[in-house]
């Protein structure tokens, strides 16, 4: 596991137009270095809206991805 790496970011950000609503996004992401130019890339994304702009809607949403990232 020496050449995978663990990155990850939670944000929290509340309403400008009514109070005690807010939005939180949870996303971790493994990668792993295939080229030094070329990523692997799994991740794991949660988030949360506590007014859903639709009713029916649930408040919360959970992504499971993967990729390959290029950098040039």
């Amino acid at each position: 596991f020496q050449r995978w790496q663990l990155d990850g970011q939670l944000a929290v950000r509340p309403s400008l137009t009514d109070s005690g609503d807010f939005r939180a996004l949870s996303d971790t992401a493994l990668s792993y270095p295939v080229s030094p130019s070329v990523q692997v890339r799994l991740n794991l994304r949660f988030y949360y809206e506590s007014d859903p702009p639709f009713s029916g809607l649930t408040p919360w949403e959970t992504t499971v991805g993967a990729g390959v990232r290029f950098d040039f």
